[in-house]
């Protein structure tokens, strides 16, 4: 499945071949609500807090007019770091790494919530934790989600567990 492949590489860092495949993804149907409902996406999911005041325009993606750079801004806010790589930056995506006290985060803007579910589909095999908004995902330690859920709302979804996969004992 060719899709699949560069959805793949996208993944990676490869921006050219990822904005062929999230317009192939695109066309798919997917329960934006569900996280992965019907997709294939497996993993534990627990849904934590949202902005402490209960304010949804708090949400990094709350302006439905945001594109992938202002939202992977303002969760480099909430996080309280600055960026230091953008390792993907294209129309529908943008991937940046930080550290913050020692923790390391990774994090993917969407400009659509099939990007969020294309990305989740293929990362959860590999297993890691991930908070979950509609349009970004944060990627570090589970106790740092947890707390970091309280500031940006979203769910966190656990990947397979790296043994789990047939073959790996």
């Amino acid at each position: 499945m060719p899709g699949l492949g560069r959805a793949r590489l996208m993944i990676l860092g490869a921006s050219a071949l990822g904005t062929v495949a999230l317009a192939a993804l695109a066309a798919t149907p997917h329960d934006a609500a569900g996280a992965g409902a019907g997709t294939g996406v497996t993993g534990g999911t627990t849904t934590v807090g949202g902005p402490s005041d209960g304010d949804t325009r708090l949400r990094p993606d709350a302006d439905p007019a945001a594109g992938p750079g202002e939202i992977a801004e303002a969760i480099a806010e909430r996080i309280g770091c600055r960026p230091e790589a953008v390792l993907v930056d294209a129309d529908e995506l943008r991937q940046v790494a930080c550290t913050l006290d020692g923790e390391r985060y990774r994090f993917t803007a969407f400009l659509a919530a099939e990007g969020t579910l294309a990305w989740l589909e293929e990362a959860l095999p590999y297993g890691g934790s991930h908070l979950v908004g509609d349009r970004w995902v944060v990627t570090a330690s589970r106790p740092v989600l947890e707390e970091l859920g309280d500031r940006l709302g979203g769910r966190i979804t656990d990947g397979e567990a790296h043994g789990a996969h047939a073959g790996h004992g």
